[in-house]
């Protein structure tokens, strides 16, 4: 199993990711029929990917990057793959927390947005009658 990939082979894989990478993210590359034919092709008809698309893709690569370490008995390449994947995790939880962020800064406007509508009843505004009720 481990004459699956030579070091030659995976050097040309990573070469091929990291030029599908730089291509996507608006390189000198892009539109210049840069391929990478190591890599399967998924195409989105959105341009540059998301930057869950990006950590997803950074996750796969370090798994990549750690399989192939404990394959071959490199024990830098795994921790360079265990790497990869603590910081996709990181960048994952980081965009998590901005969306979250956005969402309660967009409630707390909406409700600003609802006392300010529920204040303009009526000419004198939501002011009531003083008198109680008998």
């Amino acid at each position: 199993m481990a004459d699956f990939f030579s070091n030659r082979e995976m050097d040309e894989l990573q070469a091929a990711i990291d030029t599908r990478r730089q291509a996507r993210v608006g390189s000198p590359l892009q539109g210049h029929g840069v391929t990478a034919r190591a890599v399967p092709r998924v195409q989105h008809n959105r341009g540059t990917p998301s930057r869950k698309e990006e950590a997803a893709m950074e996750k796969a690569e370090g798994k990549m990057k750690e399989a192939w370490g404990a394959l071959v008995g490199d024990e830098a390449k795994k921790a360079e793959g265990r790497a990869l994947q603590r910081k996709a995790q990181a960048e994952a939880e980081a965009e998590q927390r901005e969306r979250t962020r956005q969402a309660e800064a967009e409630a707390r406007e909406a409700e600003r947005e609802r006392d300010r509508q529920k204040g303009k009843g009526g000419l004198l505004g939501d002011v009531g009658d003083t008198l109680p009720k008998l």
